[in-house]
This record gives structure tokens, C-alpha cells and sequence, in this order.
């Protein structure tokens, strides 16, 4: 994120802006199509400014290294995917709500029962790097 707020007033002009698809306080989110429009009219050869000026954004509220970096983006993002839909979403996963307690022990104890069988796998994969040749009976703790 930009250390560069936006102003009440520069997030109401920005939000009019049809190619705008979410901005805040410190970010801006473009629709596909403008992504797509920056991209071919960068290769085209025209300047960054002069491309958002034609789509009505004021490049100046937007500040140089935020339209460089959002340039490069759009256009390397094109080049590796041909997409601009993520294959999986970004970040933290989402908190499971459940409906009721019932459900929600239901879920820790299929999370216990498959963590402590993740465990126990990787415990004998474990012995089988360092050549233990019983691993089918766990060893007890003599001390």
C-alpha cells in the first residue's frame, strides 16, 4: 500500500470514475477492462499520463511511482496468466462460522483425529529416512 492517503475529495472524484472498482484511504482497485485499456494503450506507445487522462483518472491524484508500479503490474500480470482472475485468493483464510456448538465439535474432533493422523505418518516417514527397520510398533519412552 501507498504511504500517499487520498483525500475525502479525491476518493468521491475517484469513485465516479467508471474503470474504478473499490478505492480507500491508501488503495485503488480498477476494473479488468481498464487494466486491459492500460495495457494496449501502453504498447501502443503513449505516455502513462496521457493514457489516464483519456480515461478521465487525474494522474497527479494517483502520484508517479503509484501509476509506474501499477503499469508494470498490470502488464506483467497480463504476460504470465493472460488472466487478470487469480487462481486462488490471497491472504489469511476466512474464520469457519459454525452454526452451533454440535457442528463446531464436530469439526475440531475431524481436525484432531486427521492432525493425529498427519502425526503418525510423519513419524514413520521420519523412520524411514533414518533406515529404522520396526516401524510398525511405537516405540515407548523407557525413562
Amino acid at each position: 500500500m501507498s504511504k500517499v492517503t487520498f483525500t475525502n475529495e479525491e476518493i468521491e472524484i475517484l469513485k465516479s470514475n467508471r474503470y474504478v472498482k473499490k478505492v480507500g484511504e491508501k488503495s485503488i482497485s480498477f476494473t479488468q477492462e481498464f487494466k486491459e485499456i492500460i495495457v494496449r494503450e501502453g504498447r501502443s506507445g503513449k505516455s502513462h499520463m496521457r493514457i489516464l487522462r483519456d480515461l478521465g483518472i487525474d494522474g497527479n491524484m494517483l502520484g508517479e511511482n503509484r501509476i509506474n508500479s501499477m503499469f508494470i503490474r498490470c502488464r506483467d500480470q497480463l504476460a504470465r496468466s493472460e488472466t487478470w482472475v487469480r487462481s486462488k485468493p490471497l491472504g489469511r483464510p476466512k474464520k469457519i462460522k459454525f452454526s452451533n456448538i454440535e457442528e463446531e465439535n464436530r469439526y475440531l474432533k475431524d481436525r484432531m483425529e486427521y492432525l493425529e493422523q498427519e502425526n503418525e505418518f510423519l513419524k514413520k516417514l521420519k523412520a524411514l529416512q533414518r533406515g529404522d527397520k520396526d516401524m510398525s510398533a511405537p516405540k515407548k519412552n523407557t525413562k
